[in-house]
């Protein structure tokens, strides 16, 4: 019997002290006194999505109901505090200045099952940090400017495939389509690098 309580009261203190943590995790923006949407328990800010609404759909509106309330507002990703940026100033910091302290997205990808989910926006961590250093030295504006005519010549094929598969809208609107041109960039800035090794070789 004395156990049993025991149990009861370990039980109860246990769902007690996860509740005020949810609690106070889902409080966390309004305790700091920044602009921020009533969350859901479950879903966070994200109420809708894919449902009734796309992420795209989600952070518009967001964006426009928080527009001129500061620089970020107080976003919630599921059950986890997340700043929403407001202010393309605030953006730079973020993403050009202080980026080395911007390591974690939050969003899904494995680079062993579905390479093209490896890129620069969807990795986190050391992975993030490691492909950022890789590519820190390829965008140079030198290399920028030697890659122009390349990036030029795939977007007009793009186009042209684009055009031809305007009929089909959901295929033109495929989110591959845009993978696929991304990866011919790549592809032919590669192919036209070893040539250049090869002519210089010779």
């Amino acid at each position: 019997m004395a156990f049993g309580i025991i149990l009861l009261t370990a039980v109860v203190a246990l769902l007690g002290y996860l509740f005020l943590r949810m609690n106070q995790r889902m409080h966390h923006w309004e305790n700091a006194g920044i602009p921020c949407e009533k969350p859901n328990i479950i879903v966070g800010c994200l109420r809708g999505v894919q449902t009734k609404r796309a992420f795209l759909d989600i952070w518009m509106q967001y964006y426009k109901k928080f527009k001129g309330t500061g620089p970020f507002a107080g976003f919630y990703w599921f059950q986890r505090p997340a700043a929403f940026v407001l202010e393309p100033f605030l953006v730079k910091h973020v993403l050009i200045k202080d980026f080395n302290k911007f390591t974690d997205r939050g969003f899904f990808s494995n680079p062993e099952d579905d390479p093209l989910s490896g890129q620069l926006f969807l990795l986190d961590g050391h992975k993030w940090r490691s492909m950022r250093n890789k590519l820190s030295s390829t965008f140079t504006s030198g290399k920028m400017k030697y890659m122009f005519p390349t990036v030029v010549k795939i977007s007009h094929e793009f186009v042209e495939v684009f055009g031809d598969m305007a009929s089909d809208w959901q295929k033109a609107l495929s989110y591959q389509v845009n993978k696929f041109a991304s990866t011919d960039i790549l592809r032919a800035q590669q192919e036209q690098q070893q040539q250049q090794r090869q002519e210089q070789q010779e």
